[in-house]
């Protein structure tokens, strides 16, 4: 948001809520920090102990999914399969 209401620019001001430049880290490249996106108390000890890169490790290794490891094409096809399979019915 370019213009906050007031009270999120309070919430900000007070460390409350992420403000719009920390939160911005967590949409920056390579997208793999700053996982705590509304109040972001916890991002410096989750980032440091790496607590998400383990949880990802984990997941990998019971189900063979990675994170990112997606394909918006099919992603997307899946989607609109699922509506036009919604919208005949």
């Amino acid at each position: 948001m370019e213009n906050p209401p007031a009270f999120a620019r309070w919430l900000h001001s007070y460390h409350i809520i992420l403000t719009p430049q920390h939160h911005e880290i967590h949409h920056t490249s390579p997208f793999a920090q700053h996982y705590c996106i509304t109040c972001g108390w916890l991002n410096e000890m989750l980032d440091r102990t790496k607590f998400f890169e383990r949880l990802e490790a984990i997941i990998f290794r019971l189900t063979g999914a990675k994170a990112g490891d997606y394909d918006l094409k099919e992603i997307e096809e899946r989607y609109n399969k699922m509506l036009k399979e919604y919208t005949e019915d």
